[in-house]
């Protein structure tokens, strides 16, 4: 059955606690379709709690949805999942598999004019984080475990007032920074879409599961899914450097239309955030771009597999072992 992709978002914002939330997105290749299917495998999302309710968040949570907690983590102290949600620093506390019910419009029989709710049970997987720690990362890449999974369309489906002006200037610096460090990567004069590919390949970096629980042709296939949201996204970004005199922009934009960097890569560093930039600044001579550029991304490279490491660690206490092997299998279908 077909499901309306921002319905589900909305049913998930419904059947989670209220305290503290500050902002709530689904993301991932199912985001950029109007509908999904209820047997297609889980919705992602992110979820931001204010630091000062999170133990409250995690409290309300466990009563209402305990089948999204282990065993183990619904009779433990509740000291011990928010250990689990604050270390290591910055990292994110999922959920996966987590039934979400929701009601969708069924054909209509023949006697009504008007179609019938029909209830169903949808699966998410949903990371909880401290607005505190989202921030961090999209404005300096602490961990860049969430800067790269931002740094692609979402869908946004829950925001307080509170959050809108800081959150909107940290994912623009987000944008800004992986808009430069892709300009590092890429020759003086490349295409608009392999300026896109590079931008996303970035979060691939590194990362242990491409080649073995992700589809070698994942970056190719966002880009090509997604090519309108993902040009949309780093306009104002692709301005801001054109305006700095460290970009020209073609004309007329393209799958094919030529745009040209106007600066020597080290002229981009200030773009960077600090977790990039003081460890490339400190390496001295950056005369040779090409070994910027690789300095760079062993640099990238490194960080994202410590933090994938880590989650993958983390997300077999908060899954449970049952939920972890579901989470790997599913992963290994859709690639085979």
């Amino acid at each position: 059955m077909a499901m309306n992709v921002t319905a589900v978002g909305g049913a998930l914002i419904k059947a989670l606690p209220s305290t503290g939330m500050d902002w709530a997105a689904l993301y991932g290749s199912k985001v950029l379709h109007e509908t999904t299917k209820t047997n297609d495998s889980q919705l992602d999302a992110i979820i931001a709690i204010d630091d000062a309710h999170l133990k409250d968040w995690h409290r309300e949570n466990r009563q209402l949805n305990p089948k999204h907690y282990p065993l183990f983590l619904r009779l433990a102290p509740l000291s011990v999942i928010m250990r689990l949600q604050t270390r290591p620093t910055g990292s994110v506390y999922y959920v996966p598999f987590a039934p979400i019910p929701f009601s969708s419009p069924s054909p209509s029989p023949s006697t009504s004019t008007s179609p019938s709710p029909s209830p169903s049970v949808v699966q998410c997987k949903y990371g909880v984080v401290s607005t505190s720690s989202l921030l961090r990362d999209l404005q300096v890449w602490e961990t860049y475990y969430l800067a790269g999974r931002l740094q692609k369309p979402v869908r946004e489906i829950y925001y307080s007032g509170r959050v809108r002006a800081p959150l909107d200037e940290a994912l623009e610096h987000n944008f800004l920074g992986a808009l430069a460090l892709s300009l590092i990567f890429l020759p003086r004069i490349f295409s608009e879409k392999e300026l896109l590919e590079t931008i996303v390949g970035l979060s691939y970096q590194g990362d242990p599961r491409v080649g073995l629980a992700e589809s070698p042709t994942k970056v190719a296939d966002i880009v090509q899914q997604s090519y309108d949201p993902l040009i949309s996204l780093y306009r104002s970004s692709l301005e801001t450097m054109e305006s700095k005199g460290l970009i020209k922009l073609p004309t007329e934009g393209g799958v094919d239309s030529l745009y040209e960097r106007l600066t020597a890569t080290e002229k981009l560093f200030d773009l960077l955030p600090i977790s990039l930039r003081s460890p490339l600044i400190a390496a001295g001579d950056h005369s040779d771009e090409q070994i910027v550029a690789l300095h760079a991304k062993n640099i990238l490279s490194a960080q994202i597999a410590r933090g994938a490491r880590q989650q993958a660690i983390k997300g077999v206490a908060t899954s449970g072992f049952v939920k972890s092997y579901m989470y790997l299998i599913a992963k290994l279908k859709k690639m085979w």
